[in-house]
């Protein structure tokens, strides 16, 4: 199908096997004792009631939360490690934030959100959040520097919403989702 759709090469089965296997090693490296998970259950101040898969294949996606699917490529090239790590923080920082299971307040952030910034596309707005948390994170792992390389985007949406983060600051968004989420 990916050929006949004129997408390209799509990666060999064992080549995906044996990218997950390094990255299920490298993510049990870099979130140790949950340390990542942790990060993001004290900036959101949300839990999740349910396990969490992630489904790693060739290509022909980009990443995404819902369902978790994470591509060895991207844009044409092979996903780096420090790449891997910044994805797997982006989507699991979307399904943290998205999560109303256990915790119903999240909707009134949402809601917030939508009317706070009803200028910006609806892209931006889903990704504000995202990427305070993000900053924080990957600039605790990787220093400023790495962080602000391993987030350049190209999508203008993506890119306004780094920037709405960065004029207002990560803390000060997360203080709002926390304010509005917790009792």
């Amino acid at each position: 199908l990916f050929k006949s759709k004129d997408f390209g090469d799509y990666p060999e089965m064992q080549t995906v096997r044996d990218k997950a296997d390094e990255w299920q090693k490298l993510w049990n490296e870099s979130n140790t004792d949950n340390k990542i998970i942790k990060s993001i259950i004290e900036l959101t101040g949300v839990t999740l009631v349910r396990d969490i898969e992630v489904y790693v294949i060739g290509d022909g996606f980009t990443a995404m939360s819902t369902p978790f699917i994470l591509p060895i490529m991207t844009q044409g090239s092979p996903r780096t490690n420090d790449g891997f790590i910044e994805v797997v923080v982006h989507e699991l920082t979307h399904i943290f934030i998205s999560s109303s299971d256990s915790n119903p307040k999240v909707k009134d952030y949402w809601q917030f959100l939508r009317e706070t910034y009803k200028d910006e596309p609806t892209k931006t707005q889903n990704h504000i959040m995202v990427y305070a948390v993000v900053e924080i994170i990957l600039e605790e792992m990787f220093g400023k520097e790495k962080m602000r390389e391993l987030i350049k985007v190209k999508n203008p949406e993506y890119q306004r919403a780094i920037d709405i983060v960065d004029d207002k600051s990560s803390k000060v968004i997360i203080e709002e989702f926390k304010k509005l989420t917790t009792n």
